[in-house]
């Protein structure tokens, strides 16, 4: 599913908290949507995880630019039109343990360029998401 899929149907289930909800215009920003609540990071899995894998530096970066702009970061993991969201500023708030870690993981997701580095990552559960079967 496309992000822009996803936000769609958030929106149609939260037409407030979603309420003017853009794209991010700079292609290398840590965050894919934005409005005056939420900074919002959106993954789309062909496979299912739990936990699901979330980047540290992606975490610190729009929490800074989310703190700066008394906003919250969301995490948004969708797999089969599930979409599982984690606030995460709730969750720093509440010392939530993300089992911090470096891993070896690709680049990218984009599967032609397989460019192995290592990465501060965590891990975040569904059972502490909100989890919303999207209605497209």
């Amino acid at each position: 599913m496309e992000d822009v899929e996803i936000i769609k149907g958030l929106a149609s289930l939260f037409p407030k908290a979603m309420r003017g909800t853009e794209k991010a215009v700079d292609q290398f920003s840590t965050f894919d949507f934005s409005n005056d609540t939420y900074l919002i990071e959106i993954k789309s899995r062909r496979k299912k995880y739990d936990p699901w894998i979330i980047e540290k530096n992606k975490v610190d970066s729009n929490c800074e630019v989310a703190d700066k702009s008394n906003r919250q970061v969301l995490y948004v993991s969708e797999h089969k039109g599930t979409a599982h969201v984690w606030n995460i500023t709730k969750l720093l708030q509440d010392d939530y343990d993300f089992g911090w870690c470096k891993r070896n993981l690709p680049r990218t997701t984009e599967f032609s360029r397989r460019e192995w580095v290592s990465k501060d990552v965590g891990y975040v559960y569904e059972k502490d998401a909100k989890s919303f079967e999207l209605l497209l």
